[in-house]
């Protein structure tokens, strides 16, 4: 399998109500992009929803990642500032 053109990775959690729309419209735009040579991977990478957000990506035939995300609770910021 070689790389897509474009990969399109889309953070959600708990997003079923509003991801819909937006998958919908990239899937459509990725069919013209395949019809004219291109490829495109849409991914939704899903923090472990508790609704129904990779079922709202499979319908949309969009694959979706279930991933668990950790951290400390805190970002940095480029200049190094902690970001709550």
């Amino acid at each position: 399998m070689t790389a897509p053109d474009i990969p399109l990775v889309i953070p959600a959690y708990n997003e079923a109500r509003y991801r819909p729309r937006l998958l919908t419209s990239l899937a459509a735009a990725r069919e013209r992009y395949v019809r004219a040579g291109g490829s495109v991977e849409i991914i939704v990478a899903d923090n472990m929803s508790t609704d129904d957000t990779a079922q709202v990506a499979a319908d949309c035939s969009v694959r979706a990642s279930t991933t668990s995300l950790t951290g400390t609770g805190t970002d940095r910021a480029a200049d190094g500032q902690t970001v709550a």
